[in-house]
């Protein structure tokens, strides 16, 4: 097991740290005002070198995590800090700490890590490779955004006012390229355009930080569990993402795929598309041509559209983390972003690109959908909640046949009807509409596929109009808001309840009685009588 110890109190003499430091298995090191880069290379390796041992002369234990997470350190410290680490380490025969923190400083270039990485997974040495899959970085908030010159430029291209980047070219991406092979900790990769805008992973006020002396009530590098994970989540996303395509005709633009505009000012990083999206697009596109308009560029480079003429560089930020098994954002390994500068080198072409990097808005829809029953039905997207009121089928494509079906739902009782969020259309290749879904019915979500969109199907889950008296099918709670918060009354199955109106709410509703109290709208839970 091993001891860890965490110090947030500054110091100014580190020599008894460095006694203990052998028999450590980690080290949090924090609001330290006074440390040095001579601090910092004693203190690990005191953390490295001549470890406590067993009986028999082996070595006890590792360190797992050193970590100098403060608000004042910057290139030079982080660069001796890689340096003692990449010295010290017998990577013949052991390997290097799990983790190295350096969250909360000013840190702009986090190439020595990303070399030392890529050595590491490079090596020959089956225990240097076995190393490399051991060592991560986590290191947000950084307070400065200054940049470093992208490695490798020699691919880089400019085509009117559209620059290509090789994924490849990115020093992350070598690193992701060669630990996934190897099916180490998987990493997560995002790009977005850097005019100088603080994002999510820049501001601490996002996750508190905190030294606690009971490890289990806190994350790596002493980051509260209950930090924003939502504002995690919708920091970074796909540059197209499958769930969110239109059904209209012509309206999914495939170009978007790796493609940033230099001159939008965004803070959500864009990551590329798994392999299995990538392919699920890919049969999409053939198999219902006419809901996209462009063609899948390579998905090897990264395009740039929209460069002004008069410019020299495009800055792109770069945001890293690994993802433990859990796959969860509380467990992760907080990232870093690494601001790259890319020189822009002269057009290759001079073709008529115009100047917005954009396809023409007047190439619209050009072909009609099948005429069908449904056909009319609206095409714009709009997110509800449906139940089935028949045996319907869910299905992996729009297109129903017996090797797509996932499932059949049999006509249920009306309080065990199957339900689901439409979160988009698609029509089958002969023009039938059909709902994209994620089914919600409670305890069995999470489902997703196609159903039938015809009404003597499925319908609405909850009531649209008002009632004057409604039956309880199920027993449900008044509440004091439409939000179901302040339980003031439980009523049974078969009550009758007097209606004061229908109130929507985002996409459930609610009966307000005359009461005053607010009870569920769902056709599951209620009835409207007469």
């Amino acid at each position: 097991m091993g001891t860890q110890i965490y110090i947030d109190q500054p110091m100014t003499d580190y020599t008894p740290l460095l006694r203990v430091a052998r028999g450590l298995t980690g080290l949090h090191l924090y609001n330290q005002t006074a440390l040095k880069s001579t601090d910092i290379t004693a203190i690990t390796n005191a953390m490295l070198n001549n470890r406590l041992t067993s009986s028999r002369g082996e070595i006890a234990s590792y360190p797992a995590v050193i970590d100098f997470s403060r608000h004042n350190l910057g290139n030079s410290e982080f660069s001796a800090f890689v340096k003692a680490v990449r010295a010290n380490v017998d990577l013949a025969a052991s390997r290097p700490p799990v983790r190295l923190g350096f969250a909360q400083n000013r840190v702009t270039d986090f190439g020595p890590y990303l070399a030392y990485k890529q050595a590491l997974l490079k090596s020959e040495s089956e225990n240097q490779r076995f190393s490399a899959s051991g060592l991560t970085l986590s290191a947000p908030f950084q307070q400065a955004h200054g940049s470093i010159k992208l490695p490798d430029t020699s691919d880089v291209k400019l085509d009117g006012n559209t620059l290509t980047v090789p994924f490849s070219a990115f020093p992350e991406n070598k690193i992701q390229t060669l630990q996934d092979a190897k099916k180490e900790i998987p990493m997560v990769i995002g790009y977005r355009m850097d005019h100088g805008e603080p994002d999510y992973f820049d501001d601490p006020q996002n996750v508190q930080t905190h030294v606690s002396a009971n490890p289990k009530q806190q994350s790596q590098e002493g980051v509260d569990q209950d930090q924003d994970t939502a504002g995690f989540k919708n920091s970074y996303g796909p540059f197209i993402a499958l769930d969110q395509l239109s059904d209209k005709l012509g309206s999914n633009d495939l170009t978007r795929v790796n493609q940033l505009d230099a001159q939008q000012r965004l803070t959500k990083y864009a990551t590329r598309l798994s392999t299995d999206d990538l392919a699920e697009l890919k049969e999409l596109v053939q198999e219902v041509p006419e809901y996209f308009k462009g063609e899948l560029p390579d998905q090897n480079i990264l395009r740039i559209t929209n460069v002004p003429a008069d410019s020299t560089s495009v800055k792109i930020r770069v945001m890293s983390f690994a993802v433990p098994i859990s796959n969860s954002p509380l467990s992760s390994i907080l990232p870093y972003a690494q601001t790259y500068n890319i020189p822009i080198p002269r057009a290759t072409t001079t073709g008529n690109h115009g100047t917005s990097g954009e396809t023409d808005s007047s190439q619209s829809d050009t072909v009609a959908p099948q005429p069908d029953a449904v056909a009319t039905r609206p095409a714009k997207v709009k997110q509800k909640l449906v139940w089935s009121t028949r045996k319907i089928g869910l299905y992996r494509r729009p297109t129903f046949t017996v090797k797509n079906r996932l499932r059949w739902y049999q006509k249920q009782p009306r309080i065990k009807r199957p339900m689901f969020k439409v979160i988009g259309y698609a029509r089958s290749k002969h023009g039938v509409l059909r709902y994209r879904v994620r089914e919600v019915t409670p305890g069995a979500a999470g489902r997703q596929g196609y159903i039938t969109a015809r009404k003597a199907f499925v319908d609405q889950a909850y009531y649209q109009t008002t009632a004057k008296q409604i039956k309880v099918l199920k027993g449900l709670n008044g509440y004091r808001t439409t939000d179901h918060l302040g339980k003031q009354a439980h009523y049974k199955k078969g009550q009758i309840l007097r209606v004061k109106r229908l109130v929507k709410c985002k996409l459930t509703a609610r009966y307000q009685l005359t009461n005053g109290q607010y009870v569920s709208a769902a056709k599951r839970l209620v009835l409207k009588v007469k």
